[in-house]
């Protein structure tokens, strides 16, 4: 029987795992952090269930909310840390089921522009209450770490 992913999380959160992360070499620190962010999502997308959204689809709608709803397909994908091919892939099923819209913009028609509409706002706000609530359940398993989170932000901002 796998474990749940809570579970896994609460065993390496209990594991002295920081010294044998890269012990006698067998382990990257890249392969690590990738499938820790893969542990992540499906933490999250398991949360958000039932909602009609994955966390990477959460996260787009969060930040066009955050950017004043409005953002050039370019800056979206920066802002998100993804290809713009990874950002277009996402936004379909949001623009299939209404939640953006993605429009020419009336400056430059090369420069696609993304909107959330008023259902994307409804689904956000519907949404990101099993979002705080996963986000409540993860830092209480990974703890309110320093300098994980000084980590994190250095990793993001650099």
């Amino acid at each position: 029987m796998a474990l749940s992913i809570e579970a896994q999380f609460m065993m390496a959160a209990n594991e002295n795992t920081e010294d044998s992360l890269l012990a006698n070499g067998s382990r990257c620190v890249s392969t690590a952090i990738r499938k820790a962010a893969r542990r992540a999502t499906q933490f999250y997308d398991k949360a958000l269930a039932g909602t009609g959204l994955r966390s990477t689809q959460f996260a787009i709608l969060a930040e066009l909310k955050r950017a004043g709803n409005i953002s050039c397909l370019g800056d979206l994908a920066d802002l998100l840390v993804l290809e713009r091919s990874a950002l277009g892939h996402s936004l379909r099923p949001l623009e299939r089921e209404g939640l953006v819209v993605i429009r020419a913009d009336g400056a430059d028609k090369r420069k696609r522009i993304v909107e959330m509409t008023r259902e994307g706002l409804m689904r956000h706000a519907a949404t990101e209450v099993k979002w705080r609530l996963a986000q409540e359940s993860f830092v209480d398993v990974i703890g309110p770490s320093r300098p994980l989170k000084k980590a994190l932000a250095h990793m993001l901002l650099s």
